[in-house]
């Protein structure tokens, strides 16, 4: 993957015509793209200024710079995330035996399969269109946060497709998971108010 300071000098001058730092990430080229193509191209209150200080043909030419700037960026992005997907599918004895010697697949797992083929957790969450929370929450396996049993199950088996994971096996072993996980906290509590209404008699 390329390195910040390696990103050819066409990439970094679209990243600072769109207002960007050399390191942005693809989900801030979108969100900058988003805000100047609205700033530009609309007419909210917010363009009211600009539409008054520039000329009909001037928008339309800087328009046509954040088009391009943006197209080289997604075009490079994407060329990146190619070679990430190569480089894993090089070398797949790694995720490959990690899995086969895996009994479950448990949040952990997902997260270090994740690391394994380069792709950081907001990328995910662009590709899968997962919010990021939700994954976190996945990988730590924070079973309380997470939403109903329907979409976190969803989530796992999207999560785990991305990865090239068998969402069927995924989603099964961290439901099972799950279920572990509510029927000890359904045993505490009764146990712990018993307890109390014991002692308080």
């Amino acid at each position: 993957m390329t390195s910040v300071d390696n990103r050819p000098e066409e990439i970094q001058e679209a990243l600072t015509l769109l207002e960007l730092p050399p390191e942005a990430t693809i989900n801030e080229v979108r969100q900058a793209y988003r805000f100047l193509r609205d700033l530009y191209g609309g007419e909210s209150i917010a363009t009211l200024p600009i539409s008054s200080e520039m000329s009909e043909a001037e928008r339309e030419e800087i328009l046509d710079k954040i088009e391009d700037a943006y197209g080289k960026l997604n075009r490079f992005f994407e060329a990146e995330r190619h070679k990430v997907a190569a480089q894993s599918e090089q070398a797949p004895s790694n995720t490959d035996q990690l899995l086969s010697e895996t009994a479950e697949i448990t949040g952990s797992v997902l997260k270090t399969v994740r690391k394994m083929r380069g792709y950081g957790i907001e990328e995910v969450a662009v590709e899968t269109r997962i919010p990021v929370q939700h994954l976190k929450r996945i990988e730590e396996e924070l079973f309380k946060g997470l939403p109903p049993p329907v979409y976190t199950r969803g989530f796992v088996s999207g999560y785990a497709a991305f990865l090239a994971i068998d969402p069927f096996r995924a989603a099964k072993d961290f439901m099972n998971r799950l279920q572990r996980w509510k029927k000890q906290e359904s045993g505490r509590s009764p146990s712990r108010r018993f307890r109390l209404s014991f002692w308080n008699k």
